[in-house]
């Protein structure tokens, strides 16, 4: 079951405990997992359970937590996964409070995948991999947030740090993580997944009530757009039906990029020449300055009025090694069609077919 799903189910007892209740862990009963699946055969259940969060949230506007755990989780997020905040406090004057809402569901969706992952203890290596296509997951979904300058590495160092110091200060805690060992049965798996989202949620109410946050939603929105944000969020989690097959991971220590074999997409596809550009502007594919008339190096923009140089850009869209090469380098914006692809490790195999073809032959 998909988590977002399983997320929602799990909120009436998750969100109506008292929030000095939530000072302790305290581990689920045995027969809880099964019953919450029971109770997802029931779409207006489901539809009643995301309301409850949405109602949660919106209690949180005139009361943030101030409780202790409540404020050591906004420091650690703070502290962790300054990428995250970088981003929303850079969108936050700018984007709606619809669009802001829908990415935090999406990230909230990733804090759970993320923690149940952890949660399985995976090898060190596999993170950064995992990291990346949650990453795309984001960018897919929130198109018109920067998510490339959001780091989810910091996120799983972020849940790894919270994870520890909660083992140390309550031995329950520590009893109930190491029961999950590397949850390879069904109830391990059931028992990792209440374990993932009460850690999400604690994740969700530090994004929200986080001072950076809190205060400028205050400062740039009504009650009322704060309600929309609310809405959209419920929303998101209704529409996102993204079944684990579509995060695809897998471990390939021979397959690093993609390799460009199609015809190259013209420069007027996915940009346009400029005159003028703003004063002290970067190119965030190289980092050099972008000159205005510059015959060398000229100079243009997307339709997400991002500004590169031609050079540059033309080479992230046609010889750029990832499959998200025909989108914004700054916000993920789709520029155009990619161009087609291949992957090293498909010519590797490729070759490797060959050359049995040709021993066979001699």
């Amino acid at each position: 079951m998909h988590p977002i799903r399983v997320a929602v189910i799990c909120s009436i007892k998750l969100h109506c405990a008292s929030v000095n209740t939530q000072n302790n862990f305290q581990t689920p009963h045995p027969d809880f997992p099964a019953y919450l699946l029971n109770l997802a055969m029931s779409s207006k259940l489901e539809s009643l359970l995301r309301l409850t969060i949405q109602l949660s949230l919106i209690k949180h506007w005139t009361a943030p937590s101030t409780y202790h755990d409540a404020i050591w989780h906004q420091d650690m997020l703070r502290t962790y996964f300054p990428s995250f905040l970088d981003v929303t406090t850079r969108h936050l004057p700018h984007s709606s409070p619809e669009e802001m809402g829908r990415f935090f569901a999406v990230i909230y969706d990733v804090v759970n995948r993320l923690a149940y992952y952890l949660l399985q203890d995976r090898f060190e290596h596999d993170i950064g991999s995992y990291c990346e296509e949650l990453r795309r997951l984001v960018s897919a979904r929130s198109p018109g947030i920067s998510t490339g300058d959001i780091k989810l590495t910091e996120l799983s160092v972020l849940l790894r740090r919270i994870m520890e110091c909660n083992a140390v200060a309550d031995p329950s805690y520590a009893r109930t993580r190491a029961d999950l060992g590397s949850m390879e049965s069904a109830e391990q798996q059931d028992a990792g997944t209440i374990f993932a989202l009460r850690l999400a949620n604690h994740i969700l109410y530090a994004m929200i009530d986080v001072r950076e946050h809190h205060s400028a939603m205050h400062r740039l929105w009504s009650f009322r757009e704060y309600v929309d944000f609310t809405r959209a969020f419920r929303r998101e989690m209704r529409d996102v039906e993204l079944d684990e097959d579509q995060v695809h991971f897998e471990v390939n220590d021979t397959a690093t990029e993609y390799l460009a074999v199609g015809i190259a997409v013209p420069y007027f596809d996915f940009c346009e020449l400029v005159d003028t550009v703003p004063e002290d502007l970067e190119c965030s594919v190289c980092l050099n300055e972008i000159e205005a008339r510059s015959v060398e190096h000229p100079a243009v923009v997307t339709m997400c009025k991002h500004f590169f140089h031609k050079k540059c850009l033309t080479a992230w869209v046609n010889e750029s090694g990832m499959t998200t090469s025909n989108t914004c380098p700054t916000c993920r914006v789709v520029l155009c069609e990619p161009r087609q692809r291949i992957h090293v490790s498909q010519l590797i195999e490729r070759s490797r077919q060959a050359a049995a073809l040709e021993s066979i032959a001699e």
